[in-house]
């Protein structure tokens, strides 16, 4: 299939084009993936079922399933009138409660108020709550869609103004290798938003003076964040795409690309989590036969082709959503700094491939040494340290 460009986002402080934009192709993969199964109960502790509890009614159970089919299934605009159903929800069992709960907080913070008025295409101020910060927008149909501008005000405030093709969100229509306008819009808007609150946290005077190097430094740790907001506020759908393109940045046409390279640390996040907690993630096979010198790239481009093709279970999608927020909450502006990406294992990945020396050498070892013993590193780190003989 072709390439085409997913989406490029320019950046303009008080006029001057910051030439920050990027893009990102899209490309169909091959292969096939892994059927998907019934997943374990996570990390988390569940609540402990009772004997004597009633069993949910049929109606509850029906509603059920359709709240988490619909979920996954990016049906996200039909999921509130569901949800709504108060009566049916409070005759579901305790785990079926604890889930619905989760979904409805999952669907207010990556579908937030403004979300169906902006499908309107009317020039419309948002308000968005983003990791715990508050961030205020206006979208604007008039600028070229996929335009962030920001001006600062006479009182020295700044002013973003930002627009995506509001006919995209929430659109059936598949355009790539499986995936709807509505994913790749969800990926595009969440990114989008987190492009604009970093911009709101620098200064803008700054900003218009970088060099060629530093531009391309601040774009990679900017393409890096949005690639971890639009995987924590995104659909499962969006989420999987998301992972797909990350996974996507080891394919052999891909290394040089700009557009891909700063997301390889979420694709490396993701190999981490599935094998160090292989047991939680049955709809995910490994493939045979890895080698530690090129177990990264090998299984970047596999788990790709499986996000391509296999739908995780709600348990599954919910664990790495959760791992994506915790990856998101241990690099955040010092990343930009550094320019190093600290990973679940405590190893780090360069977001400029120049400046990864032998870490993906140790990478590398890391995960073979999981594939053979999952979780044999958490193990290690929780064990005693072992007194010296006199």
């Amino acid at each position: 299939m072709k390439s085409t460009p997913m989406f490029a986002w320019a950046a303009a402080v008080g006029g001057i084009l910051l030439g920050l934009s990027w893009r990102g192709p899209t490309l169909a993969a091959t292969g096939g993936g892994a059927a998907s199964a019934s997943r374990p109960a996570t990390r988390a502790a569940t609540a402990t079922r009772t004997a004597t509890a009633p069993a949910p009614s049929t109606a509850a159970v029906a509603l059920y399933r359709q709240i988490t089919d619909k979920y996954l299934a990016a049906q996200w605009d039909t999921l509130p009138a569901d949800l709504a159903k108060s009566k049916d929800i409070a005759a579901m069992s305790k785990d079926q409660q604890a889930d619905v709960t989760y979904i409805r907080q999952a669907l207010a913070d990556g579908r937030p108020a403004w979300w169906d008025a902006v499908k309107q295409g009317k020039k419309l101020n948002l308000q968005t709550k983003i990791w715990q910060k508050t961030l205020n927008t206006t979208w604007d149909p008039s600028l070229t869609a996929g335009t962030i501008n920001m001006q600062q005000t006479s009182a020295g405030q700044t002013s973003i103004t930002l627009n995506w093709l509001s006919a995209d969100m929430d659109s059936a229509d598949v355009v790539e290798a499986g995936f709807t306008k509505g994913d790749l819009a969800y990926v595009g808007i969440w990114g989008a938003l987190e492009t604009a609150q970093l911009y709101g946290t620098l200064v803008l005077q700054n900003l218009a003076g970088l060099n060629e190097k530093e531009r391309a430094k601040l774009t990679r740790f900017f393409v890096f964040r949005d690639t971890l907001a639009a995987g924590y506020y995104g659909t499962p759908r969006a989420r999987r795409w998301d992972a797909f393109l990350s996974c996507d940045a080891y394919q052999a046409s891909h290394l040089t690309n700009d557009g891909f390279i700063p997301r390889r640390p979420l694709a490396v996040m993701l190999e981490e989590e599935i094998v160090s907690h292989a047991p939680q993630y049955p709809s995910f096979k490994l493939p045979p036969n890895l080698k530690a010198d090129t177990v990264e790239g090998a299984l970047a481009v596999n788990l790709m082709r499986q996000f391509e093709r296999t739908t995780p279970t709600f348990a599954e999608d919910r664990a790495l959503r959760e791992a994506i927020k915790a990856f998101a909450q241990i690099n955040t502006q010092p990343v930009y700094a550094t320019g190093k990406v600290t990973l679940p294992g405590k190893l780090t990945i360069a977001l400029d491939p120049a400046e990864d020396g032998d870490n993906a050498a140790k990478r590398g070892t890391w995960l073979m040494e999981e594939i053979a013993h999952p979780g044999i590193h958490a193990q290690a780190a929780t064990k005693p340290a072992t007194a010296s003989r006199p």
